[in-house]
C-alpha cells in the first residue's frame, strides 16, 4: 500500500530544525535591523547639519547679521529647524525618526552652531543637530 504525506515523528523533526534555525538567526536579524535603525537615526541628523551648513553659506549676509545681534552667547547659536523647513533645505516630511518611529518637530527642534574662531573676529561654525536642548 502506498501512503502519502509524512508521519508524525517526521513532522516533529521538521519542526526541532526550523526552531533550531529560528534560535540562531533571530538575534543576528534583530541586531542587524537595530544597527540599521541607529545609522539612518545618524544619517538624518547629518542631514540636518549640512541643510543648516548649506543655509549659512547660501544666506551669509541676512545670517550674519541675525547672529551678531544674538546677545546669549558671543559664539554660539541655535537655528530652529523651521527655518531650514520653510526656506526649502530639508523637506518635514523627511524628519523621521527611524529609532523611535517618531517626527521631529521643526518648530521645537535646533541645530547648534559654534564659531570656533569667535577670538580672530573670523567666522567658522560648526554644525550639530540638538533637538530641543537649545
Amino acid at each position: 500500500m502506498k501512503q502519502n504525506g509524512f508521519t508524525l515523528i517526521e513532522l516533529i523533526g521538521v519542526v526541532a530544525i526550523i526552531a533550531v534555525v529560528m534560535l540562531v538567526t533571530a538575534p543576528q536579524i534583530m541586531s542587524t535591523m537595530t544597527n540599521s535603525q541607529t545609522k539612518s537615526s545618524e544619517a538624518l541628523y547629518k542631514d540636518i547639519e549640512l541643510a543648516a551648513q548649506s543655509y549659512v553659506e547660501n544666506n551669509w549676509n541676512t545670517f550674519k547679521a541675525v547672529y551678531d545681534g544674538n546677545k546669549k552667547n558671543s559664539n554660539m547659536y541655535c537655528l530652529p529647524i523651521k527655518t531650514l523647513v520653510v526656506n526649502d533645505y530639508i523637506k518635514s516630511s523627511n524628519l523621521i525618526d527611524s529609532s523611535t518611529n517618531e517626527a521631529i518637530d521643526p518648530n521645537t527642534n535646533y541645530v547648534l552652531l559654534t564659531n570656533e574662531s569667535s577670538s580672530t573676529g573670523k567666522y567658522r561654525f560648526t554644525f550639530k543637530y540638538v533637538g530641543k536642548t537649545c
